[in-house]
């Protein structure tokens, strides 16, 4: 898995956190950091499965949100793979724009689309295909206090290699 979508994902944060403190009328405001850590499957290669992690930066525009994801994972089809060397992964960095919705007391549902940049490898031979995708998430988020959420995030990224199926516990931290 290569370092350079991260170190993409790490820049666009501290650049975006740059304009947000030049915004004079405040309507574009740092949201919160969503972290996320479960599993993934790939669509086309049947039983391939493995860790998956994920980091999102959300900004918030009245009611919208405009959020900068990395997802990454780790996985091998079955033991035979492991011992060929054979292992599955993958890295992607998002642009997504959502909405927040509030089911119940402290319970939210939350909606994304977006674009984005996907690599995937498998180990054995170092082959890296690169493709362009585009992910659909969805989050159930419960708020357990003003600053810390926890939920589960279910992700869906369609790209012309090998739809990737992602789902994660969520801890977020919230900033206003």
């Amino acid at each position: 898995m290569s370092l350079k979508p991260l170190l993409l994902l790490i820049l666009l944060c501290f650049c975006s956190l740059k304009l947000v403190a030049q915004e004079p009328d405040g309507k574009f405001k740092f949201h919160n950091i969503t972290t996320g850590t479960g599993a993934y499957t790939l669509e086309k290669i049947k039983g391939n499965r493995g860790f998956s992690v994920s980091i999102t930066t959300n900004f918030r525009i009245k009611k919208n949100v405009i959020g900068i994801n990395w997802n990454g994972g780790f996985g091998a089809s079955n033991k035979d793979d492991i011992l060929k060397n054979a292992i599955h992964s993958y890295s992607e960095i998002n642009l997504l724009y959502g909405r927040e919705f509030n089911i119940a007391r402290n319970l939210f549902l939350n909606a994304y689309a977006g674009f984005g940049f996907t690599d995937q490898t498998k180990l054995r031979d170092d082959r890296t295909e690169g493709t362009v995708g585009f992910p659909v998430r969805s989050e159930i988020v419960f708020k357990a206090s003003k600053w810390i959420d926890v939920g589960a995030i279910g992700n869906v990224n369609f790209n012309k290699r090998n739809n990737i199926h992602s789902f994660q516990v969520l801890l977020r931290f919230n900033f206003n």
